[in-house]
């Protein structure tokens, strides 16, 4: 499948998407993420899969590094796609939890100190006005 057959027939999603519209090139005018309908990360197993989906399907493997040169949030989930990769499939054949919510939760958190919010509470984050934060050494997993 193509990346043209994919956006009409495949199974999106706004992180999908994502994927899609950095390879297609398409200006995105941002590098920050937008949850409202812009671009964004995958939040969970569901949304990876459907990222899984795109890169598998279009043979996009060996493009990943493409999507942090555009989206640097994306970071946490490439470095980790083939942990992700067979913990998904690991999930989908034995249709049983495998952690993969648990890790997610924790690569989304790397995702938006990378994108520029800092946590305020156990689940409030809030943006910071200037620039944009890189993980230090030992914060990634």
């Amino acid at each position: 499948m193509n990346l043209d057959e994919w956006i009409i027939k495949g199974e999106t999603g706004v992180s999908s998407k994502t994927i899609w519209a950095v390879m297609k090139k398409v200006e995105t005018n941002k590098r920050r993420l937008n949850s409202f309908g812009g671009y964004d990360i995958p939040y969970d197993p569901d949304d990876f899969k459907r990222c899984y989906y795109i890169v598998r399907d279009c043979n996009l493997k060996s493009r990943l590094n493409e999507i942090v040169k555009v989206f640097p949030a994306w970071q946490p989930f490439i470095k980790n796609w083939n942990k992700l990769e067979m913990m998904l499939i690991k999930e989908l054949a034995t249709k049983k939890e495998a952690g993969m919510y648990e890790f997610m939760e924790k690569l989304v958190e790397q995702s938006r100190k990378i994108d520029g919010w800092v946590k305020t509470l156990a689940n409030s984050w809030e943006r910071q006005r200037e620039g944009i934060v890189t993980l230090k050494k030992g914060e990634g997993l």
